[in-house]
């Protein structure tokens, strides 16, 4: 059978997260949830609004909060896993992941990413394209890696944390909670 997604946000990162699902072969079906409610994304259409979010869910396997916002990707991470439903991580397959890394529900890690050894990656977290995250770091919950950030072994992110294209961490570099970097920020 035909695992089915439901991609909450309709932007930019949800049909980046929607390839991702689709290319790594965890999904074969895709449905979104979107403020817009109705209409299409490329091949995919839209059923609904993100608060209809209970009225798809037997329809789907699973499902994602796809938005670049921390908060909102809190809340509709929150939902998400409220009604049952599975978040699974979705890993580009053009991703490097160490086995050894924990990556947790809801996470989306894109195309060029590097996530190294004894990592932990927290809830609905997002490692964008051409991001490294070396080994022994730790990123809280909902924590949004921008565009080529690099993090050396043994940084800590704190939760809701936004680190623009660009930033740099050095090694065991530990940056607070709801941080936003601007981009090209350098941490160490």
């Amino acid at each position: 059978m035909t695992q089915r997604l439901l991609v909450l946000g309709a932007g930019g990162h949800g049909i980046a997260v929607a390839e991702a699902a689709i290319l790594s072969r965890q999904f074969g079906t895709i449905s979104f949830l979107d403020k817009k409610a109705r209409g299409s994304v490329g091949e995919w259409t839209i059923i609904g609004t993100p608060e209809s979010l209970l009225s798809h869910i037997d329809q789907f396997d699973a499902a994602i909060a796809a938005v670049g916002n921390c908060d909102l990707r809190t809340e509709w991470l929150g939902a998400i896993r409220n009604s049952g439903l599975r978040s699974p991580p979705i890993i580009h397959p053009a991703a490097t992941v160490s086995r050894l890394a924990v990556i947790e529900q809801g996470c989306a890690i894109m195309p060029g990413a590097v996530v190294g050894p004894r990592t932990s990656i927290g809830l609905g977290s997002i490692i964008n394209c051409n991001a490294t995250v070396d080994h022994d770091c730790h990123l809280g919950d909902y924590v949004h890696l921008g565009v080529g950030v690099h993090l050396a072994g043994g940084t800590v992110v704190g939760n809701n944390s936004f680190l623009q294209a660009g930033c740099c961490a050095g090694y065991g570099v530990s940056i607070p909670a709801g941080t936003l970097a601007s981009p090209g920020t350098i941490f160490g």
